[in-house]
């Protein structure tokens, strides 16, 4: 019996890895997508840069799980694939949303006919 498992000090499924940054990335673009719709009935929406720090957050974390997931005992007690997809998933996920996020401003500010911008 693996002593690792049985500490409790591995997950006990994929659900367990992702959990936390995909509930920190689902606040995140919750915030942000109704930041843009406020952001399109011509309103300021400042508050909409919170999700920034949510997604890069969740992002932190699943690092954290990607890191763990790096030392070999603790993979021996996580085989399988779909452990490490998990892992990976809770990292890059997050990391897609902050992104998407800072890569939408950016084109809303650009001079050239952009995103946001009336033709």
């Amino acid at each position: 019996m693996n002593l690792l498992a049985a500490s409790g000090f591995a997950p006990d499924s994929a659900i367990d890895v992702m959990l936390m940054p995909s509930l920190l990335l689902f606040f995140g673009v919750v915030i942000w997508a109704v930041g843009l719709g406020r952001l399109k009935m011509a309103e300021t929406a400042p508050w909409r840069w919170i999700a920034l720090p949510l997604m890069l957050i969740g992002a932190y974390l699943g690092l954290l799980n990607v890191m763990q997931y790096m030392d070999p005992v603790y993979r021996m007690a996580t085989p399988g694939n779909r452990m490490l997809v998990a892992h990976w998933g809770s990292f890059l996920l997050p990391l897609a949303g902050a992104l998407a996020f800072v890569l939408t401003e950016v084109l809303k500010r650009s001079p050239n006919k952009g995103y946001g911008q009336k033709r």
